[in-house]
């Protein structure tokens, strides 16, 4: 006798629902993208500041220009260090004191100081950093480790707490010393 075998079908899947949060999320998504985005402002070339002080200038009598433009000068010869006031000369060497590494324990390090230029932009990202005077040669590699931990802090410190309205004295860029007793703006 052979026996009939009913073969039972398959229910059809039901696909899952989305979640609410899917719904949520993905509704905010197309909101967001329908949403159109500011455009960013061109960023501002450094000179013009200075351009608009020359063109300033330019309209003022020529006795009270020439008295300006000596002003001007004398400025931007003088030391970084005594042109800002003793909290932005503190805010910017604190910034950097903070993130700088060195090895004081290193034998001879206590001797070692290198003044470094720095060149930096008018919202404070360093732009270069170079070494200028040291008390030793970088074929000592205790001091090639110091002067590295040195140029490293400035990077660290990026941006630098520049304050824009005296930026025309950072303009050529400004020395630090850096010593293990501490640093100075020169």
């Amino acid at each position: 006798p052979k026996r009939k075998v009913e073969v039972a079908k398959a229910e059809p899947k039901q696909e899952p629902q989305p979640e609410p949060e899917d719904t949520f999320l993905r509704d905010l998504e197309e909101k967001l993208a329908k949403t159109p985005q500011p455009q960013p402002e061109p960023e501002k070339k450094e000179d013009d500041f200075l351009n608009s002080m020359d063109e300033l200038l330019d309209s003022l009598p020529k006795d009270q220009r020439q008295a300006q433009s000596s002003t001007r000068v004398a400025a931007s010869n003088a030391p970084i260090g005594s042109s800002l006031t003793i909290s932005e000369e503190d805010a910017i060497r604190r910034h950097v004191e903070e993130r700088w590494n060195a090895n004081f324990g290193a034998k001879g390090v206590r001797e070692m100081w290198v003044e470094l230029r720095i060149r930096v932009t008018e919202s404070g990202a360093v732009v270069s950093v170079e070494r200028l005077k040291s008390s030793h040669s970088l074929a000592n590699p205790t001091f090639q480790s110091f002067v590295e931990s040195a140029q490293r802090a400035i990077w660290r410190s990026e941006p630098l707490p520049i304050p824009r309205q005296k930026f025309p004295l950072f303009r050529n860029g400004f020395v630090m010393k850096f010593s293990p007793t501490g640093m100075n703006l020169l």
